[in-house]
């Protein structure tokens, strides 16, 4: 993985949850939204924004300018610049903005709003937004967080002959087990066995097999 790279991570609401609690945000988590009506809206109120992820064509241009005046200069909104940032840089753009008395950011995003803040600056045009999408893309610790809930890639590898492939296997999961935990990630092992009665079946029948061999058969057997 090389420095800048953000890997892609699915638009989950709940992922979202987990990532935000892991940079140490405490207080506010991402739902799915079921509707806009105004019985939803209402319920669901604190809302501080709605996310609108979708895959964005050359023709979906938006000539709407929301925000204008000294506004525009206040607001911790940052132009996206890496590829895979869109998700994050939403959630991290409302956050930053928001000052409910309930939120507290943790010390990774309570020291990038402080360094962010510099480029509000109205001599800076519009520049300044794309001085924001630059310090998030190239901040290290919010990276990291990220793509640590991406998507694992199969990892294929040779087993010699003479070791089980649970050899191989069981130490490369202990290492994932073992980061998952000092990161406070949620996780779930399982396995894939044989159902019970398949398993003592051919073993019944190994036992029947060995019992009808000869002590020659046997001992030609074990020098195999």
């Amino acid at each position: 993985m090389w420095f800048h790279e953000w890997c892609f991570i699915e638009s989950n609401a709940d992922l979202f949850t987990d990532l935000i609690y892991t940079l140490g945000v405490d207080g506010v988590e991402v739902n799915e939204a079921i509707s806009l009506n105004d019985d939803y809206i209402e319920r669901i109120k604190p809302c501080h924004d709605l996310i609108f992820l979708f895959k964005q064509k050359q023709t979906n241009t938006s000539n709407e300018n929301l925000v204008k005046g000294a506004r525009l200069h206040e607001i911790c909104f940052g132009q996206q610049i890496y590829k895979n940032v869109c998700p994050i840089q939403a959630i991290l753009s409302v956050l930053l903005d928001c000052t409910r008395e309930d939120l507290n950011f943790g010390a990774t995003l309570t020291e990038f709003k402080e360094y962010s803040q510099k480029f509000h600056s109205k001599g800076l045009g519009r520049f300044h937004t794309k001085m924001k999408g630059i310090a998030l893309s190239n901040h290290e610790p919010i990276r990291d967080v990220h793509n640590r809930f991406a998507k694992l890639q199969l990892i294929h590898g040779a087993i010699p002959e003479d070791n089980e492939w649970l050899d191989i296997a069981r130490p490369i999961v202990q290492r994932h087990i073992q980061k998952f935990i000092e990161d406070k990630i949620h996780f779930r092992l399982m396995v894939i066995v044989s159902e019970p009665d398949k398993k003592y079946e051919r073993e019944l029948k190994q036992v029947l097999a060995d019992s009808s061999l000869t002590d020659d058969e046997r001992n030609a057997q074990k020098s195999n």
